[in-house]
Order: C-alpha cells, then structure tokens, then sequence
C-alpha cells in the first residue's frame, strides 16, 4: 500500500531535477502541479524555473501544467507565459486529468511523468496512472489549511524512501 504513495525520486526543486534522469528513463513529457512546484501561491515562478522549463523543451520534452487549482487566470497567464498547455480543476490523483494532460503531451505512458509537491494528490495519482512521479519539497508556507494537515503524514512516506 505505501508503494502507491512513494515517488520515484525527491528533489528540492524542480530546477535541481537533472535532464540525466528524465533521459534515462526516456521521458518525452511532464506534466507539472501549479502551486508550490512551479510558483508560489500568488502564481510568482523564479527565473531558475523558467529556465529550467526552457531547457526541457529545447531537448525535446513536452510539457504541461495540471493543477487542482481553480484559478484559472493563474494558470492561463503561465502557460502563456512559457507556451504551454494545461488543465485546472484536474481533480487528481483522479485518473481523468492525467490522461487528459498525457493527449496534451502526446506521448506515450512510458514515457510521462508527473513533478508536484504532494503525495496524497500529484504522487499518488501518478503510481496509480502509471507514470513516473517527482517530488519536490514545498517552498510557500502560505498554504491552504487541508495542505498543511497533511504534511506531517507525507513526511512519513518522504522519510521511509530516502532510507
């Protein structure tokens, strides 16, 4: 059961994910949460990020944005900001949004994979979609009451995978 809720690899960020992993598991696209992954809670992303992203599609690597978030100014102004596409409201780790956000990659399962911050919604819809999953640690503390609850909880699978 813990398996479903364990990432294949933990990063501080995404711009520390090195393009060595993504090609070594021959990933074609990523599908990225919004908030406390690419920006802050204010929709704010740092250059290192956008650069990073700019990387990854220079190699060839597709890239959206599938957020829980109703914003959906936020989440228009970033992708067109970065060229991207996306989807709000994705509802995850409810598989629907997953395979909505892998049409918009157009690539293969095999070769998809899914960067958020939490287990209990970007992780865990992942494992079960069958795709690889990253995670990220937090950076904005200004998160909503139900995310900081769980957190404690996520720890304990964060904790179990790096021993």
């Amino acid at each position: 059961m813990a398996k479903i809720f364990t990432p294949t690899y933990i990063y501080e960020r995404v711009d520390k994910i090195p393009f060595e992993i993504l090609e070594k598991h021959n990933i074609k696209g990523i599908m990225f949460d919004l908030d406390n992954t690419l920006t802050d809670y204010k929709g704010i992303m740092s250059e290192e990020k956008i650069e990073w992203i700019k990387e990854a599609k220079k190699r060839g690597i597709n890239v959206c944005i599938l957020s829980n978030s109703h914003r959906q100014n936020k989440i228009r102004d970033l992708m067109m900001k970065l060229d991207i596409n996306g989807l709000n409201f994705a509802m995850k780790p409810m598989l629907k949004g997953y395979k909505y956000a892998l049409n918009l990659l157009d690539v293969k399962k095999e070769n998809a994979c899914m960067i958020g911050d939490q287990i209990f919604t970007d992780i865990w819809g992942a494992n079960r979609f069958g795709i690889m999953s990253i995670l990220v640690r937090p950076f904005d503390e200004n998160e909503e009451f139900w995310v900081k609850l769980k957190r404690p909880i996520e720890n304990l699978f964060i904790n179990k995978k790096k021993k």
